[in-house]
């Protein structure tokens, strides 16, 4: 039995959905006025609008913070796929970080091989 989309393609869907209320948003000449941006809890059933200005639209993406309703807590998949997508960057540097020093404990210990 098909139960529809699951929580993270409905939050998937409302980010992109926010997206659009952004651009039209942004195309107004009033920056002060509040827009009605969908909650973005991944919920279904929640129909949910939350009154932004462009500006506190603005603050919640670049802080990668879902917008929601009061209430409202984000997606658990959507949460650990944003922790996984960090960690993941911080692991590719802290490999780099290794290599790095590996090559330099071999310069050290052999300088003739650094020629």
């Amino acid at each position: 039995m098909d139960e529809g989309p699951g929580k993270l393609e409905v939050a998937d869907l409302l980010v992109e959905v926010n997206a659009h209320v952004r651009e039209l948003a942004g195309s107004q000449t009033a920056g002060t006025e509040d827009w009605d941006f969908r909650c973005e809890c991944g919920e279904p059933d929640c129909h949910e609008a939350v009154s932004l200005t462009v500006a506190e639209y603005e603050l919640l993406r670049d802080s990668r913070s879902p917008i929601l309703a009061e209430g409202h807590e984000p997606c658990r998949v959507r949460a650990a796929r944003e922790a996984a997508h960090e960690l993941r960057g911080e692991a590719m540097a802290l490999r780099e970080q290794a290599r790095h020093q590996v090559e330099r404990a071999r310069r050290n210990l052999n300088p003739r091989d650094s020629r």
